[in-house]
């Protein structure tokens, strides 16, 4: 491979894998109030990487390279900006021409642990948390982050420039106690790490349905958190729900990228490392039950059936019925119970009914999944004809290519089997 293409390849991975962590550090080093200036100078060490590496070669450390670079920067940066207000004491040049020190790994997590509460600040929406969460701490640029969500570029910079404004005076979190701080916005940080594993699961993408990207830096944050909270079940939970979930990666698509459903998918290909870590960090017993542990038992239920027919139905439809009791409004877990309860022999025509009564689902920006429940109930029912108008309506609402191929294949497929 040529020299430049191993230098970019390199500064690509370097950039998923540093670029939080740089920009945690320097934040937790100059203040929140300079988040912008951190993030200019962070992208700016990138770009240099990529000039200098090329022709010079690269360097023995890279990530300690990015961050003196980084750290360099921020601090030209700063001084410029203290030249306009003389009552300020400028940074001599000694401070910012020395190698950035090896920095303890207690440091690093601390830093991004506490970016990541105050990228979790409650005067903003859960929508901006994840973007920001995105940006500042994973490196996903605004189209990235537009990908992912499903938005417009346009609309993803506006929020992000909101957001930063927020935080920029949310600094007093470097000066408060980490304990107390994570104790404060620790229901938060588990909500927006939640949905962050889930919107790479299921991703918006055009062309692929998962990202894996995003459920790993979801994984990787929920690990810091909790390294930080060993004591606190829920967090424990998380982690455990996302190993079991993580782990069916390699069998969820097809090689020419179709969705595969429980049943078709390759039970051996499933990664078994991943389900003992998942099992790990599962709590034995969990009082009060909370959203993550019920999760989490159900996918260990599907993780520990050696075949779909093995499936232990009627335990999974009673979980789906605690978790309805713990989130009363969510749709998305009244339908999952429907399609659980749907292979313990409920009759079918009570199950089509309780499904009609959370048609608001389509306009909930959940079509797909509805309309896809509709026809695998038809399908069992032995309507076959209802069944194929369902999965023509199913293309309705397809978000991915993934999607659609896993409707144009069920309706090749005879019914049963769905």
């Amino acid at each position: 491979m040529p020299e430049y293409m191993v230098t970019h390849t390199l500064a690509d991975r370097l950039f998923r894998e540093q670029s939080g962590i740089i920009t945690a550090v320097l934040v937790h080093r100059f203040g929140a109030a300079h988040l912008d200036t951190v993030l200019d100078a962070m992208q700016d060490a990138f770009e240099a990487a990529l000039r200098r590496w090329r022709f010079w070669g690269i360097p023995d450390n890279p990530a300690a390279w990015l961050m003196t670079v980084a750290r360099n920067n921020a601090i030209n940066r700063i001084n410029r900006d203290k030249k306009r207000r003389p009552d300020h004491h400028l940074t001599g040049a000694q401070e910012y021409v020395t190698p950035e020190p090896a920095l303890p790994d207690v440091f690093v997590q601390d830093s991004q642990l506490r970016l990541l509460l105050i990228c979790c600040h409650p005067e903003l929406s859960e929508k901006s948390r994840i973007m920001i969460t995105l940006a500042v701490l994973c490196g996903f640029g605004t189209a990235e982050i537009a990908g992912a969500l499903l938005m417009q570029k346009e609309a993803v910079k506006k929020s992000l420039t909101r957001a930063k404004a927020v935080l920029r005076n949310a600094g007093r979190l470097f000066e408060t106690p980490l304990v107390e701080s994570l104790a404060a916005r620790r229901n938060t940080v588990h909500t927006v790490l939640y949905l962050l594993f889930n919107e790479g699961y299921k991703t918006t993408r055009g062309t692929s349905g998962i990202s894996k990207e995003l459920c790993f830096e979801a994984m990787r944050l929920t690990k810091i958190v909790y390294d930080y909270d060993t004591g606190n079940r829920e967090a424990a939970a998380l982690l455990a729900l996302q190993f079991f979930n993580a782990a069916r990666f390699p069998a969820r698509m097809s090689t020419d990228g179709e969705w595969l459903t429980l049943e078709e998918q390759d039970r051996s290909r499933w990664n078994e490392v991943l389900i003992r870590e998942g099992f790990y960090y599962l709590p034995k017993q969990q009082e009060p039950l909370n959203r993550y542990y019920l999760e989490a038992l159900i996918a260990s239920i599907h993780c520990t059936a050696r075949f779909f027919s093995e499936t232990n139905w009627p335990q999974i439809a009673v979980l789906y019925q605690a978790l309805e009791q713990l989130v009363p409004a969510s749709d998305v877990i009244a339908l999952n119970r429907i399609i659980a309860e749907s292979y313990t022999g409920t009759a079918t025509q009570d199950l089509l009914d309780r499904l009609d009564a959370l048609r608001s689902l389509v306009a909930d920006g959940k079509g797909f999944e509805w309309t896809m429940a509709r026809a695998h109930l038809l399908c069992k029912s032995g309507a076959g004809d209802a069944r194929n108008n369902a999965l023509q309506q199913a293309l309705e609402y397809v978000r991915t290519t993934a999607d659609r191929q896993l409707v144009l294949r069920k309706l090749e497929e005879r019914c049963p089997p769905f």
